[in-house]
């Protein structure tokens, strides 16, 4: 079980200035351009609170209820076209719990709806989402191609059995869906003849080596010991003792 890490995005372009940089400016009395610029500012932003059931037919696990913390703080996290992206402070106070083939089958979905519905706030065109790897990818420097199997074919005889959604993910048998992506729930497992697919899974250690210090601090908050937390995101390796499906996370 792990936290959940919150990004929050505004839906700019609707309008000239994003609403969340406004609310911002009206907190830090900063001009809207002072605010943009700053990566990793404090900012004022008050989700609508909510909560979500991830049911045990969907998670692999059991049904989990979560709610808003509403003790979360925010931060600036991206400004790209004039739309400004939020990153909860720290990982929210809410586990989740993912289990076997439908853990892996949901589990990017179900953390995005989680996050859409306890960090939302219409009023301001803002959307909640969870973290993902792609996130990560975007600021930092590591060449996860240098990373063991990364990116290398497979086969695999002895251990055949796949998470449905893993056949329509680029990693497996056909080009399909991203690792981050999810529109639709999906249950069940299948067997292959042959399990053929890509190894996407790697992993690191985020220091100042690979990414710069605002960054670092931003993705790897160090206040508590609530820092370990998912990403919305699946990954998939072959080993000698078989095949693994797996959703990404940080962790201490």
């Amino acid at each position: 079980n792990y936290y959940i890490r919150v990004i929050v995005s505004d839906r700019a372009g609707y309008q000239t200035t994003s609403a969340i940089t406004k609310q911002g400016t009206q907190d830090n009395g900063l001009s809207d351009s002072e605010l943009s610029e700053e990566i990793g500012r404090y900012v004022a932003y008050t989700p609508v609170s909510g909560s979500f059931t991830s049911e045990g037919r969907y998670n692999g696990n059991s049904n989990q209820t979560v709610s808003t913390d509403t003790t979360a703080k925010w931060r600036i996290l991206f400004v790209e076209d004039n739309k400004v992206s939020l990153i909860s402070e720290e990982p929210v106070n809410n586990n989740m719990f993912f289990y076997d083939n439908n853990g892996y089958n949901n589990g990017v979905k179900i953390l995005n709806d989680a996050c859409r519905a306890m960090y939302s706030n219409a009023s301001l065109g803002a959307i909640g989402r969870s973290i993902n790897i792609g996130d990560i990818e975007s600021v930092s420097r590591y060449d996860k191609t240098t990373y063991a199997d990364y990116g290398k074919e497979f086969s695999n005889t002895s251990n055949r059995r796949y998470p449905n959604i893993y056949a329509d993910e680029i990693s497996g048998t056909v080009t399909g869906i991203g690792q981050s992506d999810q529109t639709e729930y999906v249950t069940g497992y299948s067997t292959a003849s042959v399990l053929r697919g890509i190894n996407t899974y790697y992993t690191y250690t985020i220091s100042t080596s690979y990414m710069n210090s605002t960054y670092l601090e931003l993705f790897y908050y160090e206040g508590s010991d609530s820092d370990t937390y998912w990403f919305a995101s699946r990954c998939v390796y072959n080993s000698n003792s078989g095949v693994y499906f797996r959703l990404f996370y940080m962790d201490r």
